[in-house]
C-alpha cells in the first residue's frame, strides 16, 4: 500500500476576524480619546485666559479716570483669581496683592510706577502725570503677571 494515499488534504484554519478587537486596543482608544479631550480643554482654557488679558489691555487704554482704571483692573483680577481673594481689595491692599502676584524681577519697576497712586484712586482726581504713571503700572502688571503661573496661584493659596 502506498503511504501517500493515506494522507488527508491540508485543512486551512478559519479566517481570523478583526472583531472583537482585543482589550488592549480598547484601552489604547480610551486613553487616546482622553488625551485628545484634555488637550482641547487646555487649549480652550489657554485661549480664554489670553482673551481676558487682551480685553483688559484694550479697556485699560480707553480709561479716562482712575476709578475706571481700578474697575478694569478688578475685572482682570477676577478673571484669574478667586472672587474671595480679590473682591474686597482696593487702594493699598490692591497694590500689595498685585505686587505679590507679579514676578520678583518686576517688583522694582512696578513700585516706581505705582508709588501712592493706588491709595489716591478713590479720594481725588489724579494729575495727568500721576494718571499716566498709574496706567503704565497697570499695563506693566498686566503684561508680566497674567495669566498667573501655578507657582503664583499656590503661593496665593498658602498666604490666604
Amino acid at each position: 500500500m502506498n503511504p501517500l494515499a493515506q494522507l488527508k488534504d491540508i485543512h486551512l484554519p478559519e479566517a481570523i476576524h478583526s472583531y472583537p478587537i482585543g482589550v488592549g486596543w480598547w484601552v489604547l482608544y480610551a486613553v487616546l480619546l482622553l488625551v485628545i479631550f484634555l488637550t482641547f480643554k487646555l487649549i480652550k482654557e489657554f485661549r480664554r485666559k489670553r482673551i481676558a488679558k487682551k480685553r483688559a489691555h484694550i479697556a485699560l487704554t480707553q480709561c479716562t479716570s482712575a476709578q475706571e482704571m481700578s474697575s478694569t483692573m478688578k475685572w482682570a483680577l477676577l478673571q484669574y483669581f478667586p472672587r474671595e481673594q480679590v473682591a474686597s481689595l482696593h487702594g493699598e491692599s490692591l497694590k500689595q496683592f498685585m505686587l505679590k502676584t507679579l514676578p520678583q524681577r518686576h517688583h522694582e519697576k512696578f513700585n516706581t510706577l505705582a508709588t501712592d497712586s493706588f491709595a489716591d484712586t478713590y479720594k481725588k482726581e489724579l494729575s495727568k502725570q500721576e494718571f499716566t504713571r498709574l496706567l503704565k503700572a497697570n499695563q506693566h502688571w498686566l503684561a508680566h503677571a497674567l495669566p498667573p503661573s501655578m507657582k503664583t496661584i499656590v503661593r496665593q493659596e498658602k498666604t490666604s
